[in-house]
């Protein structure tokens, strides 16, 4: 798979999208082509369950999961939701589930009930506190390493479009502190795969100068990673 030319091909199918059940189809296909044909959701995980349903969407989850689990108030025992709260990389289910107590332990055994065998989950952090996840699921867990990026991507690019969809747009950073030439820059090489480190080799200048660009443009742009600045550079055609 090339894979450039299939994120960018999905992100497209995605800016097309416009309603939120256009959206989470091309988002499931993308999920089905890295082993995850079951299901995919894209949510916010606010502090406690009471404001859990503050935005969900799903495509194919397995028929009385999710009332289950609002039911039976898994939110506060789910690992996942735990792991989500502290990583900002994604990860897989079984990485999220290491040492579960009884009642994590339980949340997961409840969910393979319902055929949700496996699972990845992309957290979406915002400098400003809030908090979402897009998660796909499937029978078994077999993504490689290199094929993670590729699918965090397309998830954040996922997350911001449906969040549009919904009225919610970040500003763009034209409408309050533009990026300077030399963070686009950075950006661009950054989005190309390249370390802080060469990056700064490559411009000449100062790992701390570098560190300095990456933390004031992902200010700007309201992001807490490189994968969610590369996703919403690319929305506002930043890096083209």
């Amino acid at each position: 798979m090339d894979r450039t030319a299939f994120v960018f091909d999905t992100i497209q199918q995605i800016k097309l999208a416009t309603r939120p059940d256009e959206l989470m189809a091309v988002l499931a296909k993308a999920g089905a082509q890295f082993g995850f044909g079951k299901a995919c959701a894209i949510a916010s995980i606010p502090d406690n369950a009471e404001d859990f349903e503050r935005y969900c969407y799903i495509d194919c989850w397995p028929a009385g999961w999710y009332e289950r689990y609002l039911e039976r108030n898994h939110f506060d025992s789910d690992p996942v939701i735990k792991k989500l709260r502290i990583s900002r990389q994604p990860f897989a289910w079984h990485e999220a589930a290491t040492n579960p107590d009884r009642q994590a332990a339980l949340v997961m055994n409840e969910a393979t009930e319902f055929d949700l065998l496996a699972g990845f989950n992309v957290p979406v952090h915002s400098i400003k506190g809030q908090l979402a996840t897009v998660t796909f699921a499937g029978d078994r867990f077999d993504l490689p390493w290199e094929d993670r990026p590729t699918l965090m991507l397309i998830a954040i690019y996922a997350h911001d479009r449906i969040r549009e969809l919904m009225g919610v747009r970040p500003l763009h950073p034209s409408q309050q502190r533009p990026l300077t030439p030399r963070e686009i820059e950075v950006l661009k090489w950054t989005a190309e795969g390249k370390t802080s480190q060469d990056i700064a080799d490559i411009l000449s200048v100062s790992l701390p100068t570098v560190q300095s660009h990456m933390t004031n443009l992902c200010r700007k742009l309201d992001v807490v990673t490189r994968a969610q600045a590369t996703a919403r550079a690319v929305r506002w055609g930043i890096l083209t």
